[in-house]
């Protein structure tokens, strides 16, 4: 009788256990990237594993690779892509005629063949047709919140503002996250000395403006690491950036911000500090 009732408790236990487990699991961050370095994009997910058990955030950052693993068949989306183009800034408009010429173009991006710095998309339309591009290919398989795709992008992106007009976003948060390479240097406001030198040569501008560039470029991991962070805690928590300028999740708007937050001492302000404990004590009961 003893040994029955033993075998009865340890199979409560074990499925307890599993229980446990379960709502112990990981959430995933899944990385895509296209035309951005593939060293680059390690790093990142290197570093971020690292501050992510720092924080103690239930998550681990996995690269899934290139999000067009099949350019063939993908006319419909590289016709997308060309529509959302942003051809004014004061103009909430889409594309209404699609060359053949465009077309190709987006295909041969894809592809890996060229590069895409000077075309603005708009951010919120790119999210929709990234997420058909991953479902499209089987990248993943259906949308599913314990797995979380960033897509980290050479790519200018902005969206559509209260002002009537289009603003340049290093990031936007969503399913599937974006992320703009270029955005880290072209979003942010620039230094006033930036400015200044612009007024004094276009020359001087030229080189002050290189050389930020540079510095942005060379710290583009420990840049990239809060907006990837963020993309979880949006995605499955609803928590978003923050207003204080000093924290570490904060929306920079200016370089001397990006900089300051982002690569130097990590600072969280009392909301997402506390946050991030209510995301630790659930994962721990």
């Amino acid at each position: 009788m003893k040994s029955k009732k033993n075998n009865k408790k340890k199979r409560g236990n074990s499925n307890q256990n599993k229980i446990k487990n379960q709502k112990r699991k990981k959430n995933k961050i899944l990385i895509f990237y296209e035309g951005v370095d593939e060293h680059k994009v390690n790093i990142v997910s290197n570093i971020t594993n690292s501050l992510l058990q720092w924080f103690g955030i239930p998550a681990e950052v996995k690269v899934k690779g290139k999000i067009w693993k099949n350019p063939n068949g993908l006319d419909e989306i590289y016709k997308n892509l060309v529509r959302i183009r942003v051809i004014r800034w004061n103009e909430f408009k889409l594309h209404e005629y699609v060359s053949p010429a465009e077309i190709s173009f987006e295909r041969k991006k894809a592809e890996g063949k060229i590069k895409g710095w000077g075309i603005l998309y708009d951010g919120f339309f790119l999210q929709s047709i990234m997420l058909s591009a991953l479902l499209e290919q089987k990248l993943m398989k259906k949308i599913d919140l314990e797995n979380i795709p960033v897509v980290i992008t050479d790519r200018q992106i902005a969206t559509f503002g209260e002002d009537r007009r289009y603003h340049l976003r290093i990031a936007v948060l969503g399913y599937p996250s974006l992320i703009s390479e270029k955005g880290f240097f072209s979003a942010p406001a620039k230094p006033k000395e930036y400015h200044i030198s612009k007024m004094i040569s276009e020359d001087i501008a030229v080189v002050k403006g290189y050389s930020l560039q540079e510095e942005i470029e060379s710290k583009f991991p420990l840049l990239a690491r809060p907006y990837i962070i963020l993309s979880l805690l949006w995605t499955k928590y609803g928590i978003g950036f923050c207003q204080n300028e000093n924290c570490f999740f904060s929306d920079s708007h200016t370089i001397e911000s990006l900089l300051k937050s982002k690569s130097g001492k990590i600072n969280l302000c009392s909301l997402h500090k506390d946050e991030i404990s209510k995301i630790k004590e659930k994962f721990r009961d």
